[in-house]
């Protein structure tokens, strides 16, 4: 009976992890290392510097903090762009996003590539958010609460410089044609009456929350920690296509999209962290001329990506400082 149990159990395990059910690295508080970057320090605290294993494959955390000698390396090369110049190849450039579509970067023992091009959570934005445990009464609540603190504190830090954000339907509330059941309207913002979507509400799944944890990312015995695989706080308000095309007033193109981030971060309470990986590709949805933003029509709604490329060192942005993974001199 239990070798029959124990057989199931493994079937079980290998069917969700072939589903994509992912593994559970721990999350016990690390000491502060003098001898590594703040960010660094922050990130061990998270699924950004571990292991995983996802769909039967372990994904390896590419990231580490650079030496001041790579950084230098990598930002005169990139300022070169020539093939010739330590190995580094630019494909065709897209204009309108900025985007490398091709090419080939190995530089610096290939630290810059191996977290652009990873599969690791990595090589993605991400918020990490961790609040007290006492303040909610369940994981769900704390899941709601960090995802409205983000958007609500963004909305209103952009109006102040003089944005006007609209909300837009999408898709309207109906049903599921084989179940029945209710889906609920999908909305996004625009601002300025932009034809790309500065963010998209997206109603996360309530079966991923954020784990009951002590990490050392603000002082509390208990907390709620959205730091795993298994859960991303919903908060797309970090695209910087917006800014790029002129669309926000107070925080024009590149340099003022980074302006953004550190006043965003600095809005929010203690335990919201920011990470921004290396190269970081930005999505938006943009509007089609002649259509409205809950268009059904293929094609009415373009996605447009852009590499920020000036984005060379990962950084974690935290109370208005941004914290560059370089080892420490």
């Amino acid at each position: 009976m239990a070798s029959s149990f124990l057989k199931c159990s493994s079937l079980i395990c290998l069917i969700l992890s072939i589903l994509g059910c992912s593994s559970n690295p721990d999350y016990s508080p690390i000491a502060y290392d003098a001898n590594k970057s703040e960010a660094l320090n922050i990130a061990n605290q998270t699924i950004l510097t571990k292991d995983y294993i996802y769909a039967l494959q372990k994904k390896r955390s590419p990231l580490r903090d650079f030496t001041q000698e790579e950084v230098d390396e990598l930002k005169a090369s990139l300022q070169k762009g020539s093939a010739g110049n330590l190995s580094i190849a630019f494909g065709a450039m897209s204009l309108l996003t900025g985007d490398l579509v091709s090419g080939a970067i190995d530089i610096s023992g290939g630290i810059a590539t191996n977290i652009a091009s990873s599969d690791h959570l990595a090589a993605q934005p991400r918020w990490l958010v961790v609040v007290n445990k006492s303040d909610f009464t369940s994981a769900l609540e704390a899941k709601e609460s960090m995802e409205e603190t983000i958007k609500n504190t963004a909305i209103s830090l952009l109006k102040e410089k003089g944005n006007q954000i609209d909300q837009v339907l999408l898709r309207p509330k109906k049903k599921a044609i084989l179940t029945g059941s209710e889906i609920s309207e999908e909305t996004g913002y625009t601002i300025n009456g932009s034809s790309f979507l500065f963010r998209k509400n997206i109603k996360g799944n309530n079966e991923q929350l954020p784990i009951v944890a002590h990490t050392n990312l603000i002082d509390s015995p208990e907390q709620y920690a959205a730091i795993t695989d298994k859960y991303n706080v919903i908060g797309n308000v970090i695209s910087v296509i917006p800014f790029i095309k002129g669309d926000v007033e107070g925080y024009h193109d590149v340099a003022g999209y980074y302006q953004y981030l550190l006043d965003l971060t600095d809005l929010l309470p203690d335990g919201y962290y920011l990470y921004i990986p290396t190269f970081m590709k930005s999505y938006s949805f943009e509007l089609q001329s002649g259509y409205e933003w809950d268009c059904k029509d293929f094609g009415c709604k373009k996605t447009v990506v852009h590499r920020l490329n000036s984005q060379v060192v990962p950084a974690i942005y935290h109370k208005g400082k941004k914290h560059e993974f370089i080892a420490p001199l």
